[in-house]
């Protein structure tokens, strides 16, 4: 994620988590009611639009400086901070707790690598996604990359076809023939847990689900 986009998400704190999704929704239907404003146009709609929703047009008049004074094409910030849809209040929630813009603080020549050997183990089906994810997540931990990692399973997540989002980013999936699929074995292949299995992966899944309230 690009520094000016994180800085934008977290431009704005707000005492509650409802308070920050209407927010962010206010953004988003601004733009998208605008429809491919100029960021005049938009700079000025916004402060009404997030009075009218009951934000107050200080905190969006507060944005509005914040992007000027640190962004050099405010608008595009916007056009690829609405592209997060719904996952913003998350992202917001995460890059805060992480206190650091999201692209610093870890390698991107080693994340690049990271994604491209191990993503690829997806096998495509929405059925093996959330034990894929959990297992990509826990690696990029381990070398260090969880924040790119996190941020681009929020993203994909987002997304309509995850499929085709993998591909924006250079990742051709194990979807294709069981014949080339079976040539491949050591694509689309990740830990399962099984009964009576122990150790840091388990462990961390374990960690994951407390976490979620299981």
């Amino acid at each position: 994620m690009d520094a000016n986009v994180a800085g934008a998400i977290t431009a704005v704190q707000l005492d509650s988590a409802d308070q920050l999704e209407l927010w962010f929704r206010t953004i988003r239907q601004t733009n998208e009611q605008l429809g491919e404003p100029t960021w005049e146009q938009f700079a000025e709609t916004l402060p009404v639009d997030a009075e009218s929703a009951g934000i107050g047009r200080d905190v969006a008049d507060g944005f509005i400086e914040y992007l000027n004074a640190n962004t050099s094409a405010p608008m595009d910030t916007v056009l690829a901070m609405v592209e997060y849809g719904d996952s913003l209040p998350e992202l917001h929630t995460q890059l805060v707790a992480e206190g650091e813009p999201a692209d610093e603080g870890y390698d991107e020549a080693a994340w690049q690598r990271f994604l491209a050997e191990y993503g690829p183990r997806w096998d495509g089906d929405e059925s093996s996604w959330e034990g894929f994810k959990q297992w990509f997540l826990y690696t990029a931990d381990q070398q260090g990359l969880a924040v790119p990692a996190n941020q681009f399973v929020i993203y994909v997540e987002n997304q309509q076809d995850k499929v085709a989002t993998f591909e924006q980013y250079g990742v051709r999936l194990a979807t294709a023939e069981p014949a080339e699929a079976e040539a491949s074995p050591e694509l689309s292949t990740y830990p399962e847990i099984q009964e009576g299995d122990s150790g840091e992966w388990v462990d961390y899944l374990d960690a994951m689900l407390k976490s979620k309230g299981f």
